[in-house]
């Protein structure tokens, strides 16, 4: 079992897409407690957010904007999932 409460402090940063300039919206959402479900309709909300504000007054907003919004979110699910990795290795570690 992925134990959650070894991240309970942890934030997650989402970049609204790697190719949009280093100014890109960044977003924290919490991940602590939320089952998967919870947790990527929290993270396709930010997503969508950060992606809204970035996009804001391109002219090709319409058409980027929903691959802005899924790479996002997998970034963003691609971390937790090395987060929790990390965590359950230092705890198998610990507890050797």
């Amino acid at each position: 079992m992925i134990r959650i409460s070894m991240i309970a402090a942890a934030t997650i940063a989402l970049v609204a897409a790697s190719a949009l300039p280093a100014s890109a919206q960044e977003i924290r959402v919490k991940v602590a407690g939320k089952d998967a479900a919870t947790l990527h309709h929290d993270l396709w909300q930010a997503a969508r957010k950060a992606c809204d504000i970035e996009l804001a007054g391109s002219v090709l907003a319409y058409e980027v904007q929903q691959p802005c919004i899924r790479h996002a979110v997998k970034m963003a699910e691609d971390k937790i999932a090395q987060s929790r990795l990390a965590s359950n290795g230092a705890m198998v570690a610990s507890a050797q």
